[in-house]
Parts: structure tokens; sequence; C-alpha cells
């Protein structure tokens, strides 16, 4: 008797994907509704099973074409249900609130459809863009780009460590103690899935404030892998500097309608007052005072300097104006 042990998933929607991905506190948030302006692109989705999915295969705990099929099933499953209106999230204060996306009132309607035959018709037809925000997904992209290929889009969203590292801190302080932290960890210790073998013991034992230096320098090692080797996504990907971006919105939403092939909406204007776009230039002397301050907490020294590397890399790159 034949086994047949291979899955495939030969038979999709074929619409194009945008992931916003990026670092905890990297502006995600703010460029996701922008994007979700565009004409064609459907409501934004946060989502950690494609997340977890590219984890299990950057760790080889799946197989590439498991984690294809898989990431494609995912989306032909959130393009089915974001186009019968089938997880419309109400509640007004969340990110992914239908009253924080662009054509409210279009989305609320959907979930009046009715779930017939012709319904994949439409879709199949209309191929709704799906956006998708997501956590560090460019650090293990290979999985996105082997199921996709060429209808995905990724536009990565980054920012100063001297800025939000902090707020990291206090999220990897969850790790271990609460389920609210939704992620897949590595050992019985619980460490996150970036964090190489020889410095397990080193993070476990570390403050917060460490290891989210740790986090830092690790996801920024494997970024820059990445960014050596994106031959086949380079005219669909863009990097989104936070403090550009909020200086300068436009510049950066017309770059991302290039990249697309899509016009600019004029509700794009209502969305820049929304997030009070555009801003003022940070104080340097006030930013120099927080740098002093978060590198003086760094306890190990190692770790330490290597932030500050990554810092002055960040600033020779992307805080020059």
């Amino acid at each position: 008797m034949t086994i047949h042990n291979e899955i495939s998933r030969k038979r999709t929607y074929d619409n194009k994907v945008i992931f916003i991905d990026g670092y905890w506190r990297s502006g995600k948030s703010l460029l996701s509704p922008l994007v979700g302006t565009f004409n064609g692109v459907d409501k934004v989705k946060y989502d950690y099973h494609t997340e977890w999915t590219c984890i299990l295969a950057h760790l080889n705990l799946i197989d590439s074409n498991a984690a294809s099929v898989l990431l494609k099933t995912y989306l032909d499953l959130y393009t089915y249900n974001n186009y019968i209106g089938r997880e419309i999230n109400l509640r007004p204060k969340d990110d992914s609130s239908v009253f924080k996306n662009p054509n409210t009132f279009k989305f609320l309607k959907r979930i009046l459809k009715n779930d017939k035959k012709d319904i994949n018709e439409q879709i199949e037809k209309e191929k709704p863009i799906q956006l998708i925000n997501t956590h560090n997904i460019f650090q293990m992209v290979e999985p996105l780009l082997e199921a996709f290929d060429g209808r995905i889009y990724l536009f990565r969203c980054i920012r100063n460590p001297v800025s939000n590292l902090t707020q990291w801190a206090e999220y990897l302080e969850m790790i271990g103690k609460s389920p609210k932290a939704l992620n897949i960890y590595k050992t019985k210790m619980e460490v996150p899935w970036y964090v190489p073998d020889e410095l397990i013991d080193i993070y476990v034992r570390s403050p917060s404030i460490d290891k989210a230096a740790i986090s830092q320098i690790e996801l920024e090692k494997l970024a820059d892998k990445r960014l050596k080797n994106l031959k086949s996504l380079e005219t669909r990907y863009l990097t989104v500097p936070f403090e550009h971006f909020i200086i300068n919105p436009n510049k950066w939403m017309q770059k991302i309608s290039k990249i697309l092939k899509i016009p600019e909406s004029n509700k794009i204007e209502k969305f820049y007052k929304r997030y009070s776009l555009p801003r003022p230039k940070k104080k340097e002397q006030e930013y120099e005072k927080n740098k002093k301050i978060l590198l003086s907490s760094i306890k190990n020294k190692d770790i330490k300097n290597k932030l500050e590397i990554n810092i002055i890399k960040y600033e020779d790159n992307y805080e020059n104006f």
C-alpha cells in the first residue's frame, strides 16, 4: 500500500497579500490603517497563526512544504472570513476594530452577506487584497516567499531602540508568567524563538531590560541576513523608519502607492489627522538624555556595547534627515 504523507494546496484565491511587519512598538498600528485606505485592500488582520507557522519552520520543527500549505490555507481562510464579515471586531479601542479601519460601513454591511455558492465566485473575481499585521516575521520570511511568491508585499516598520526598548522589557516580563503572552518559546525555561542556544542561560538570568537588549540585538542580526538576500522581494518590499514616517507620512505613502501600483485614496488625509500626522522632529537634547538613561540601565557590559553599536548604526542610517 502506498502511503501519501505529503500535503498540498494548489488551488487558492490567488489574491495579493500585504504584510505590515516589524518590531513591537515600531509603528505597525500607525501604518496599517493608512495602507488600508488604498482601493481593494481589505480590513487589517492581526495574525499570530502565520507568525507561529514561520517560527516552527525557522526552528526546523515543520518542513517548508507543510509551512507553505498552512500559510496558503490561513490566507484563504482570512480572505473568506473577511469577505463575509465573520470576524468583524466591534471593540472601539482595538487597533483591529472596524471603527479604526477605513471603509467602516462597507465592512459592517458584510455581516449581512449570505454564505452562498456565488460568494466564492465573487471572491475569485474581486481578489480582495489581504492586509496582515505581524511581529518580526521578516526575520524568517522564507516560508512566506515560498507560499505566496509574486503576490506578497512586505512593509517593515523599524524604530530606534532608544524609543521602545523599555516597553519591550515590560512585555518580555510576561513570558512564562502570563497566558496573555501568546508566542512560541524554546526549552522548558521558555525563551523567545530568536534567542540562540548559546545565550539561553544568560537570557534567563538577565533582568528584563537586558532581555530586551538581547532581543533587539538578535532580531537585528536575523534581519541583516534577510536584507542581504531579498532579490525575490526587492520590488515589493519597503523599510519604513518610524522617525521619518511621522515627520513626512505623505512621502512614504507615495512610495507604498508606487510599489502597490494603486493610487492614494482621498481618505488618507482624514487618517493623517486622526493619528496627528505629520509630527514634529524629536528634540536632540531629550533624545541624548534618553539614550544615556537606557544604556546605563543595561547590566551586562557585552550586551550594552552591542546595543550601543546598533543604536549608532540606526542613527547613521535613519536619523539623518
